[in-house]
């Protein structure tokens, strides 16, 4: 085992990894975060299962911000909402402000389930994904592709620490649809740092030796 195999990742860094590598960068090497309208419209959305109270009714019992962690595959984090029910499998769910279903949202939730399956010696097979302005629940399949592309995103973002730690060396911006969305577009400057490798590029073609 080398010395990053072993290393804790967060539920949270597993969302930001999928969604971009170099957002993950800046906000976990970098402990850098900025808000914009989604992340804020996020907030608002997590205001009442972020105050952690529980409740039971009809043999429903809703534990909200409940740590959840997998001693296994080191991996632990904070489940927004996970419903109990006698002789049934704990089933997260996920709450989001966005409309859109994405799959870094599916991977937070499947590693939700990873933990909560370690801790209660149960399989879960099952969440949901609460969208939170339309209302409405979408469920979620906790396939084996899935889960492996789970167990696989922490590794790379193990594998990531573990080289920018020693090299220093961020992870390329992406220039794409994904900056559109993202509150750090500001801080990464992706069209500026894309045009700075292109000249790059260019400067070492023009001097390269014949």
């Amino acid at each position: 085992m080398t010395a990053w195999e072993d290393v804790p990742v967060t539920l949270a860094q597993i969302e930001h990894y999928a969604y971009c590598p170099r957002q993950w960068a800046i906000i976990t090497m970098e402990q850098t975060f900025t808000d914009n309208a989604d992340t804020t419209a996020g907030h608002i959305v997590h205001e009442t299962v972020d105050k952690g109270e529980s409740s039971t009714r009809n043999g429903l019992r809703v534990e909200r911000s409940l740590p959840v962690w997998s001693d296994k595959h080191c991996l632990y984090g904070i489940a927004d909402t996970v419903e109990f029910r006698e002789g049934q499998s704990p089933l997260p769910v996920e709450y989001k402000s966005s409309r859109l279903r994405m799959r870094p949202a599916e991977l937070q939730l499947v590693g939700q389930a990873v933990c909560l399956e370690e801790m209660f010696s149960a399989t879960v097979s099952f969440g949901f994904l609460y969208m939170a302005k339309t209302r409405q629940r979408l469920q979620v399949d906790f396939t084996a592709e899935l889960r492996s592309e789970l167990l696989s995103t922490a590794e790379q973002i193990r594998a990531e620490r573990y080289r920018i730690t020693n090299n220093g060396a961020m992870p390329k911006p992406v220039d794409d649809k994904r900056c559109d969305r993202c509150s750090l577009a500001g801080n990464c400057l992706p069209k500026l740092s894309q045009n700075r490798q292109r000249i790059g590029g260019i400067a070492s073609a023009i001097w390269a030796p014949s």
